[in-house]
């Protein structure tokens, strides 16, 4: 099928982004390898996509605490440039 798909829609998959990530209830690993062609891919436990962190358990626990330490850096960063311009 991948060929198949390749073919017809004329896909390039790119071997350094490549990865699986396999999403269950009781958090097993179902498979030892998997392979696309004659590669093999790498089974991952989180995967970060348009900047958020989904995680294979299907808890947002990762993202929210991502998300939480981005916003505490833009906070400070912001709130440490309103100090230096009100002392100026």
């Amino acid at each position: 099928m991948g060929g198949a798909l390749r073919n017809k829609w004329h896909l390039t998959v790119n071997e350094k982004k490549r990865k699986v990530m396999i999403v269950n209830n009781d958090n097993s690993n179902m498979f030892e390898k998997l392979w696309y062609f004659n590669s093999n891919l790498d089974i991952v436990n989180s995967y970060e996509y348009l900047g958020i962190i989904i995680s294979n358990d299907c808890k947002l626990s990762m993202a929210y605490d991502c998300l939480l330490t981005s916003a505490t850096k833009a906070y400070y960063s912001l709130n440490n440039t309103l100090y230096i311009h009100v002392l100026q």
